[in-house]
This record gives structure tokens, sequence and C-alpha cells, in this order.
């Protein structure tokens, strides 16, 4: 495997079978599961993401910054004091809300899922991706089988998130397990050194971030709203399907350049190669998923699906150019250019936020909606693009 994982083809082909899996998986949880369920699993698992985003300040990525392993172990103690310590907090202001097992599960998610990112980064400083790609296949495997479990043990309305919890405690077992770092409690005064030397994470990286993703899931906060949960599980369904050969190929994509660009002496060239091989590869790809996308929802999933497919139609554009632009993630972090990416994502954020209200005044159905979005996104990608030359 290490051979593999140390050339683009091998190690994207060796995640892409971990998304295969989930690619498979997907037909047979909705026939568990309907379209507001996976509606409701969507809104819930959304705000973990935005939560786990503000739990680690930004500091996650400022392992990027080495690849001293002893260093690499002191800066992976100390984000982790403070992940523990931000989750502690959220858990005791549950206290002063009415008892509710989705919070419970939401605070847990944002925490296991801010564990799985800080050593995502923690191997990716090291260039061993071989301990990711465990963990994807182990996402991939566990995830799908706990959701049957729960919803088998008559625990079906919160089943998909449990399944999600399981999955994620899991992943981090492996990922500690492949670490082999001792947790140590840091001092906090030692803490407080970290993190005012790398103050730029938080000033920048960690605002950066919580906007970018805010403006990722904002739909998935817009759409029960405007329109209902079902329908959030039909665009659920549909970025499902396409994220699987996009944003989670993208994703390898992006941790295999990493790993290469912080050694890397010409870093324009790979960034420029990179995504030329990106859209020789997809295009074709995002082109047949166009055409079949129709005869695979109803060949795959029951007809109460069918309307998902007009909506992998619409959003296809914004998936091209958000894979293409997937090697970009992380060079802001190492290049030192965090006030760059946030007025990115600052930007993102306005565009995304004048789509949902031109939702507003214009009473846009959700077809004409979504075009509108799915545009505006394009264009963010594409000067994601330009910005990341623009830095080498």
């Amino acid at each position: 495997m290490k051979n593999l994982t140390n050339n683009p083809l091998g190690y994207i082909s060796l995640g892409s079978i971990s998304q295969l899996l989930v690619m498979i998986s997907v037909p047979i949880l909705t026939k568990f599961y309907d379209p507001e369920s996976f509606g409701r699993f969507s809104y819930i698992t959304s705000l973990s993401i935005l939560l786990a985003s503000v739990q680690c300040l930004g500091l996650q990525k400022s392992l990027l910054r080495t690849n001293q392993k002893i260093k690499l172990n002191k800066y992976l103690n100390y984000v982790l004091a403070i992940i523990i310590l931000s989750t502690t907090i959220a858990l005791l202001l549950l206290i002063f809300l009415p008892f509710k097992l989705e919070y419970i599960i939401l605070c847990l998610l944002a925490f296991f899922t801010s564990i799985n990112e800080l050593f995502k980064f923690y191997f990716l400083s090291l260039s061993n991706l071989k301990p990711i790609l465990l963990t994807k296949y182990s996402s991939s495997v566990l995830s799908p089988i706990s959701k049957m479990f729960f919803f088998l043990t008559s625990v079906s309305s919160k089943g998909l998130l449990l399944g999600q919890l399981v999955e994620k405690i899991f992943t981090s077992i492996v990922s500690l397990y492949y670490s082999k770092v001792t947790f140590q409690l840091p001092r906090f005064k030692d803490i407080l050194a970290f993190a005012k030397n790398n103050i730029d994470f938080i000033k920048f990286s960690l605002p950066s971030t919580f906007l970018n993703i805010s403006s990722s899931n904002l739909l998935v906060y817009v759409l029960p709203f405007y329109f209902s949960f079902e329908i959030l599980g039909y665009y659920f369904l549909a970025n499902k399907i396409l994220n699987i050969p996009t944003s989670s190929v993208g994703k390898l994509v992006s941790e295999f350049f990493t790993s290469k660009y912080i050694k890397s002496t010409n870093k324009k060239k790979l960034l420029n190669k990179t995504v030329k091989n990106l859209v020789f590869v997809s295009l074709p790809l995002f082109l047949l998923i166009f055409i079949l996308s129709e005869s695979l929802i109803d060949f795959f999933f029951e007809k109460q699906w069918n309307f998902a497919s007009v909506l992998i139609k619409i959003l296809i554009p914004l998936h091209f150019f958000r894979f293409i632009s997937s090697p970009c993630s992380y060079i802001f972090e190492i290049e030192k250019k965090n006030h760059v990416l946030f007025k990115f994502n600052f930007f993102y954020l306005l565009v995304t936020l004048i789509s949902v209200f031109s939702l507003t005044i214009f009473e846009l159905n959700i077809n004409n909606f979504l075009i509108l979005y799915s545009l505006l996104g394009s264009i963010i990608y594409l000067y994601l693009l330009q910005l990341s030359k623009k830095i080498l």
C-alpha cells in the first residue's frame, strides 16, 4: 500500500474503492429511510460540521507548517486539549436547554469530527497517507452497516445520526492507533503560547473556515424553511451522488496534492498540472452523469426519489468547478496567506446570500433557485483557482 499511496493514480484509485462502497450503500439506505429522514439527518450533521470548525479555533491547520514529528506531537496535544475543553463547555451548556438526544449527538458528532480532522492534518504533515485511506475504508464500511442496524433495532428516527456517530468514533480510534501519539495534558500557559504563535489561524483561518462551511451548507438550513425537510432530503441525495465522484475524490486529490506540495520546489507548475489533469478526467464523467442521471435514479432508487435526478442535473456545474479547484484547499494556510482565504470565503458567503435573497424577492421555485445557486457557485470556484495562482 505504501508504494501505491506515493503516486497520485495509486492513492486516488485506492481511495475511490472506499467511495464505491459508499455508492453501493446509498440506494440500500434509501430503502430504510425516507426523504424527510435524510433531510433531518443532513440538517444535524451540517450543524455538527459547523460546530467542529469552531472547536479547533482553526489551529488544526497549523500542523501543516511543520513535518518534524516532535513538534507535530506537541501541536497535536495542544489542539486536542482545546477540542476537549470546548466540547466540555458545549455539553455543560446543554444543562440549560430542554433535554433532547439530538443535542447530545450534535455535540459528540462535532467532537469526533474535530478529532478526525486534526489527525488528517497530522498525517498530511508527515506525508503519511496510509492512515487517511484506512479511516476512509473504515467509514465507508461501518457507516451504512451501523445505520441499518439502528433502523432494525427500532430507533429508526435517530438511526442515521447514531450510525454516523458510531462511524466517527471508530475512525477516531483508527487514527489514534496509527499516530501512536500519547496524549499528555499540556500546561495552560503552553497552550496560550501555542495559540499566540499561530494567531493568524485564529484571526483568519477560523472565521474563514466558518464562512466557507456556512456558505457550503447554507441551503441545508434554508431549504426546510422555504420548502420542507422532504425537499432537503432530495437535495441531500443529489449532493451525495455527485459528491462520490467529486467532493470525495476531490478530497483524495487535495490530500495527495498537499502532501506533495509541502515538499515541492516548483509549486505553481504542480498546481497547473494537477488542475489540467482534473479537467481532462472529470469532464467526460460529468457529461455521463448528466445524461444518465434519470436512468440511474430510476434503476437504483425507489420512485419517491425520482425528483433527485432533476436536482443532479442542475448541480453538476457547481460540482465540476468545485472538483477542479480541490487542490487549492490548503495552499493559503501553507503559504501564510490566511487573510486572502478569509476575503474569498467572505465573498463566497455574500454571493450565496444573494441567491437566498433572490429566492425571497422573486419567489423562485426550487429548480430556478438551484440553477441560480449553481451558476454563482461555479463562478466562485473559478475565482478561487485564480487567487491560488496569484499567490504562488
